[in-house]
């Protein structure tokens, strides 16, 4: 029997909110979904920003999150089985600067970092406990980083009330992939 679309997106799902409760001993306050990409048109040209047509598949990446006491969040890696804190006034720089080899952690230092400089009530989200996983491949052109940014974003946008648009969402995933990681990656991905 082959999986619908609903039915993949509500076990990615389940699966993070089990690990989440397992971890915190809690329910989360947020469940966000974001999928993975194909690109029939554009895969090279985006980048500079010319014409592009991704559609959206059944894969992608679920995320559980809740606020967190302080402001040191809390991220697990659920695929990974890994797990570390980010402290918004000590992030990982970005690893242009840095050197060395990407790390997950980097995507939600990357938004954060993205979003602190948005402005406004962006520029202060909440620190959050999350736990994180789908069933993405990384490393094969499906858009997996962007999601994880994507869902990121669309946590923090839920748990601060922060009024961010579609498109808004796409440019801070954008940017925070360029900045945090020196991927020239367009609009596309996210």
């Amino acid at each position: 029997m082959i999986a619908s679309t609903a039915d993949r997106r509500s076990r990615r799902r389940e699966r993070v909110v089990t690990a989440f409760r397992a971890r915190f001993h809690r329910a989360p306050e947020i469940v966000v979904d974001a999928p993975g990409r194909i690109a029939l048109l554009g895969a090279h040209i985006d980048d500079s920003e010319g014409f592009a047509l991704p559609i959206a598949i059944d894969r992608g990446i679920a995320l559980a999150a809740a606020r967190a006491p302080g402001r040191q969040s809390t991220w697990r890696a659920l695929d990974l089985d890994d797990e570390v804190a980010l402290d918004p006034e000590a992030l990982p720089a970005p690893l242009p600067e840095r050197g060395g080899a990407a790390r997950w952690s980097d995507l939600p230092a990357g938004v954060l970092r993205a979003l602190r400089s948005a402005g406004g009530r962006a520029a202060q989200p909440p620190a959050l406990e999350v736990v994180f996983g789908g069933d993405l491949p990384s490393g094969v052109g499906l858009s997996s980083s962007a999601a994880v940014s994507v869902a990121c974003l669309l946590a923090w946008r839920e748990a601060a009330a922060i009024d961010l648009e579609r498109g808004d969402l796409v440019h801070l995933a954008r940017r925070a992939e360029r900045k945090q990681l020196g991927v020239a990656v367009g609009v596309l991905d996210p």
